[in-house]
Protein backbone atom coordinates (compact mmCIF):
# COMPACT_ATOMS: atom_id res chain seq x y z
CA UNK A 1 0.00 0.00 0.00
CA UNK A 2 1.03 3.66 -0.96
CA UNK A 3 2.90 5.27 2.12
CA UNK A 4 2.00 8.66 3.18
CA UNK A 5 4.53 11.51 2.75
CA UNK A 6 6.55 12.14 6.09
CA UNK A 7 5.91 15.57 7.39
CA UNK A 8 9.00 17.37 8.78
CA UNK A 9 8.49 19.81 11.45
CA UNK A 10 10.72 22.50 11.88
CA UNK A 11 11.65 24.58 14.49
CA UNK A 12 12.47 28.09 13.63
CA UNK A 13 15.12 30.27 15.73
CA UNK A 14 13.55 32.10 18.30
CA UNK A 15 14.43 36.13 16.65
CA UNK A 16 14.92 36.93 20.47
CA UNK A 17 17.45 35.02 21.57
CA UNK A 18 21.04 36.52 22.16
CA UNK A 19 22.61 34.17 19.09
CA UNK A 20 19.76 36.24 16.97
CA UNK A 21 20.07 39.27 18.36
CA UNK A 22 24.03 39.29 17.73
CA UNK A 23 24.83 41.78 14.26
CA UNK A 24 27.11 40.66 11.40
CA UNK A 25 28.84 42.39 8.85
CA UNK A 26 29.21 45.55 8.40
CA UNK A 27 26.67 46.37 11.72
CA UNK A 28 29.36 43.97 13.82
CA UNK A 29 31.73 46.32 12.47
CA UNK A 30 30.14 49.36 13.79
CA UNK A 31 29.02 48.16 17.06
CA UNK A 32 32.76 47.38 17.41
CA UNK A 33 33.98 50.57 17.21
CA UNK A 34 31.39 52.07 19.10
CA UNK A 35 32.48 49.48 22.25
CA UNK A 36 36.33 50.68 21.47
CA UNK A 37 35.04 54.26 21.46
CA UNK A 38 33.72 53.06 24.98
CA UNK A 39 36.19 51.57 26.25
CA UNK A 40 39.07 54.76 25.81
CA UNK A 41 40.22 55.80 29.04
CA UNK A 42 40.14 59.56 27.61
CA UNK A 43 36.48 59.08 27.31
CA UNK A 44 36.09 58.80 31.11
CA UNK A 45 36.73 62.68 31.33
CA UNK A 46 34.13 63.51 28.67
CA UNK A 47 31.16 62.31 29.11
CA UNK A 48 29.96 61.58 25.48
CA UNK A 49 28.36 58.71 22.99
CA UNK A 50 29.28 57.41 19.90
CA UNK A 51 26.66 55.51 17.20
CA UNK A 52 28.07 54.80 13.95
CA UNK A 53 24.15 55.07 11.45
CA UNK A 54 25.87 53.93 8.61
CA UNK A 55 29.26 53.60 6.46
CA UNK A 56 30.99 56.46 6.38
CA UNK A 57 29.14 58.96 9.04
CA UNK A 58 29.38 59.53 13.07
CA UNK A 59 27.47 61.22 15.47
CA UNK A 60 28.94 61.83 19.03
CA UNK A 61 27.04 63.58 22.31
CA UNK A 62 28.50 64.78 24.97
CA UNK A 63 27.79 67.37 27.75
CA UNK A 64 29.65 70.14 28.57
CA UNK A 65 29.92 72.36 31.64
CA UNK A 66 32.18 74.74 33.76
CA UNK A 67 35.14 72.07 34.48
CA UNK A 68 35.95 71.93 31.08
CA UNK A 69 35.70 76.08 30.45
CA UNK A 70 38.94 78.26 30.25
CA UNK A 71 39.61 81.69 32.45
CA UNK A 72 37.19 83.34 29.73
CA UNK A 73 34.56 81.23 30.58
CA UNK A 74 33.96 79.21 27.71
CA UNK A 75 34.39 75.90 26.49
CA UNK A 76 38.08 74.90 25.90
CA UNK A 77 39.32 74.35 22.23
CA UNK A 78 40.49 71.00 23.71
CA UNK A 79 37.35 69.79 23.63
CA UNK A 80 36.51 70.97 20.28
CA UNK A 81 39.71 69.40 19.02
CA UNK A 82 38.60 65.91 20.81
CA UNK A 83 35.17 65.59 19.55
CA UNK A 84 36.10 67.26 15.75
CA UNK A 85 38.43 64.68 15.56
CA UNK A 86 36.90 61.72 16.95
CA UNK A 87 33.89 62.31 14.96
CA UNK A 88 35.90 62.73 11.77
CA UNK A 89 37.99 59.45 12.72
CA UNK A 90 35.17 56.90 13.21
CA UNK A 91 33.50 58.16 10.40
CA UNK A 92 36.51 57.55 8.13
CA UNK A 93 37.63 54.15 10.51
CA UNK A 94 34.00 52.97 9.59
CA UNK A 95 34.99 52.09 5.89
CA UNK A 96 38.09 50.29 7.30
CA UNK A 97 37.14 46.61 8.78
CA UNK A 98 40.57 45.63 9.17
CA UNK A 99 42.91 48.07 10.65
CA UNK A 100 42.71 50.89 12.99
CA UNK A 101 42.85 54.42 11.15
CA UNK A 102 45.58 57.06 12.49
CA UNK A 103 45.50 61.15 12.20
CA UNK A 104 47.95 62.21 9.81
CA UNK A 105 46.64 66.01 9.93
CA UNK A 106 43.80 67.82 11.25
CA UNK A 107 42.57 71.62 10.57
CA UNK A 108 40.17 72.94 12.95
CA UNK A 109 38.27 76.51 12.61
CA UNK A 110 35.91 78.01 15.62
CA UNK A 111 32.99 79.19 14.55
CA UNK A 112 31.57 80.69 18.13
CA UNK A 113 31.95 80.13 21.90
CA UNK A 114 30.15 77.00 23.34
CA UNK A 115 28.70 77.80 26.66
CA UNK A 116 27.17 74.63 29.06
CA UNK A 117 24.87 72.07 27.63
CA UNK A 118 24.55 69.52 25.12
CA UNK A 119 26.43 69.29 21.97
CA UNK A 120 26.66 67.38 18.63
CA UNK A 121 29.41 66.30 17.14
CA UNK A 122 28.89 64.82 13.11
CA UNK A 123 31.61 63.31 10.85
CA UNK A 124 31.19 62.13 7.08
CA UNK A 125 33.92 60.70 5.51
CA UNK A 126 34.52 62.71 2.19
CA UNK A 127 37.23 60.67 0.27
CA UNK A 128 39.80 57.77 -0.32
CA UNK A 129 39.25 53.93 0.04
CA UNK A 130 43.13 52.96 -0.31
CA UNK A 131 45.67 53.90 2.19
CA UNK A 132 44.63 57.54 2.72
CA UNK A 133 40.96 58.70 3.76
CA UNK A 134 40.00 62.22 4.48
CA UNK A 135 36.85 63.03 6.23
CA UNK A 136 34.94 66.21 8.29
CA UNK A 137 33.12 66.94 11.22
CA UNK A 138 31.13 69.64 12.85
CA UNK A 139 29.92 70.53 15.87
CA UNK A 140 25.97 71.67 16.53
CA UNK A 141 24.84 73.06 19.55
CA UNK A 142 21.45 72.81 21.56
CA UNK A 143 19.75 75.11 19.27
CA UNK A 144 20.99 73.43 15.97
CA UNK A 145 23.56 75.88 15.26
CA UNK A 146 27.02 75.09 13.94
CA UNK A 147 29.76 76.37 17.08
CA UNK A 148 32.78 74.66 14.74
CA UNK A 149 34.20 72.84 11.77
CA UNK A 150 37.31 70.55 11.44
CA UNK A 151 38.60 68.44 8.71
CA UNK A 152 41.37 65.78 8.97
CA UNK A 153 43.55 63.77 7.42
CA UNK A 154 43.56 59.67 8.32
CA UNK A 155 46.11 56.89 7.51
CA UNK A 156 45.88 53.15 7.84
CA UNK A 157 48.29 51.70 10.68
CA UNK A 158 49.81 48.32 11.02
CA UNK A 159 47.05 47.86 14.05
CA UNK A 160 44.26 45.41 13.83
CA UNK A 161 40.42 46.79 14.24
CA UNK A 162 39.03 45.56 17.14
CA UNK A 163 37.39 41.96 16.89
CA UNK A 164 33.87 42.44 15.68
CA UNK A 165 31.11 40.56 17.33
CA UNK A 166 29.50 39.07 14.55
CA UNK A 167 27.60 35.63 14.19
CA UNK A 168 29.69 32.98 12.38
CA UNK A 169 28.79 30.36 10.25
CA UNK A 170 29.06 27.25 12.74
CA UNK A 171 28.08 28.35 16.09
CA UNK A 172 30.48 26.58 18.09
CA UNK A 173 33.11 29.73 17.17
CA UNK A 174 30.36 32.27 18.40
CA UNK A 175 32.47 34.69 20.86
CA UNK A 176 31.89 34.65 24.45
CA UNK A 177 29.22 37.01 25.20
CA UNK A 178 28.79 39.64 28.47
CA UNK A 179 26.65 37.57 30.11
CA UNK A 180 28.14 34.13 29.42
CA UNK A 181 31.62 36.00 30.35
CA UNK A 182 30.10 36.61 33.54
CA UNK A 183 28.60 33.48 34.43
CA UNK A 184 31.76 31.85 33.76
CA UNK A 185 33.98 34.20 36.25
CA UNK A 186 30.89 33.38 38.90
CA UNK A 187 31.28 29.87 38.46
CA UNK A 188 35.11 29.68 38.92
CA UNK A 189 35.41 32.48 41.12
CA UNK A 190 33.17 30.23 43.32
CA UNK A 191 34.88 26.82 42.82
CA UNK A 192 38.54 28.41 43.59
CA UNK A 193 36.80 29.39 47.23
CA UNK A 194 36.13 33.29 46.06
CA UNK A 195 33.20 35.55 46.35
CA UNK A 196 31.73 37.19 42.91
CA UNK A 197 28.39 39.46 43.01
CA UNK A 198 27.00 41.07 40.27
CA UNK A 199 26.58 44.72 41.30
CA UNK A 200 25.23 45.97 37.86
CA UNK A 201 23.73 44.06 35.61
CA UNK A 202 24.74 45.40 31.97
CA UNK A 203 23.59 44.37 28.42
CA UNK A 204 23.77 41.06 28.13
CA UNK A 205 25.19 40.43 24.54
CA UNK A 206 28.12 43.07 24.45
CA UNK A 207 28.44 45.08 27.61
CA UNK A 208 31.27 46.29 28.77
CA UNK A 209 32.91 44.81 31.72
CA UNK A 210 33.81 46.51 34.87
CA UNK A 211 35.57 44.52 38.01
CA UNK A 212 35.51 45.44 41.50
CA UNK A 213 38.81 43.83 43.14
CA UNK A 214 38.85 43.16 46.62
CA UNK A 215 40.92 41.00 49.21
CA UNK A 216 39.40 39.44 52.05
CA UNK A 217 37.19 42.54 51.89
CA UNK A 218 40.26 45.13 51.12
CA UNK A 219 39.25 47.08 48.03
CA UNK A 220 42.20 46.58 45.25
CA UNK A 221 40.73 48.78 42.22
CA UNK A 222 38.45 48.71 39.94
CA UNK A 223 39.70 46.71 36.28
CA UNK A 224 38.14 47.27 32.82
CA UNK A 225 37.91 44.56 30.08
CA UNK A 226 38.87 46.48 26.90
CA UNK A 227 40.12 45.23 23.42
CA UNK A 228 43.47 45.23 22.64
CA UNK A 229 45.73 46.04 19.40
CA UNK A 230 46.12 41.82 18.93
CA UNK A 231 42.66 41.47 18.39
CA UNK A 232 42.00 39.92 22.01
CA UNK A 233 41.26 41.59 24.99
CA UNK A 234 43.00 42.97 28.50
CA UNK A 235 42.29 44.36 31.70
CA UNK A 236 43.11 47.80 32.09
CA UNK A 237 43.01 49.93 35.95
CA UNK A 238 40.51 52.44 35.89
CA UNK A 239 38.85 54.67 38.09
CA UNK A 240 39.67 56.55 41.47
CA UNK A 241 42.71 55.02 43.99
CA UNK A 242 41.36 52.67 46.29
CA UNK A 243 43.07 55.11 49.32
CA UNK A 244 40.51 57.63 48.02
CA UNK A 245 37.20 55.54 49.78
CA UNK A 246 33.90 54.12 48.98
CA UNK A 247 32.40 57.36 47.70
CA UNK A 248 34.87 58.40 45.17
CA UNK A 249 34.57 54.93 44.01
CA UNK A 250 30.52 55.17 43.99
CA UNK A 251 30.31 58.14 42.53
CA UNK A 252 32.78 56.89 39.52
CA UNK A 253 30.53 54.25 39.20
CA UNK A 254 27.67 56.77 38.74
CA UNK A 255 29.39 58.65 36.29
CA UNK A 256 29.94 55.52 33.98
CA UNK A 257 26.18 54.16 34.20
CA UNK A 258 25.05 57.59 32.87
CA UNK A 259 27.38 57.43 29.97
CA UNK A 260 26.99 53.49 29.21
CA UNK A 261 23.55 52.16 30.37
CA UNK A 262 24.82 48.53 29.70
CA UNK A 263 28.05 48.31 31.83
CA UNK A 264 28.54 45.48 33.75
CA UNK A 265 29.79 46.09 37.25
CA UNK A 266 31.18 43.30 39.28
CA UNK A 267 32.34 42.33 42.24
CA UNK A 268 35.10 39.71 42.90
CA UNK A 269 36.68 39.07 46.26
CA UNK A 270 39.87 36.69 45.81
CA UNK A 271 43.38 36.70 45.80
CA UNK A 272 44.76 38.02 43.19
CA UNK A 273 41.91 39.26 41.58
CA UNK A 274 43.01 40.82 38.67
CA UNK A 275 45.20 38.44 37.99
CA UNK A 276 42.45 35.65 38.26
CA UNK A 277 39.71 37.38 36.23
CA UNK A 278 42.32 37.87 33.10
CA UNK A 279 42.90 34.28 33.19
CA UNK A 280 39.27 33.88 32.70
CA UNK A 281 37.73 36.59 30.41
CA UNK A 282 40.76 37.74 28.33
Amino acid sequence: MPCSPVARRVTLPDPGSAASALPSGEQAHFRALESLYRSAPINRLFRSELTIPEEGRSIIHFDVDETQFHAAGAVHGTVYFKMLDDAAFYAANSLVSDRFLLTTSFNLLFTRPIGPGRIRAEGRWISGKRRVYVAEASLIDADGEEVGRGTGTFMRSQFPSPPCRAMPADPSDARLTSAMLVGVLMRRCAAAGGFATVLVKGDAVSGVILLQALENGREQGLFERVPDYAGGYRLTRCGPDPEKGAEAMAQYLARRRVSDPDLWVIELDIADAERFAAETIC
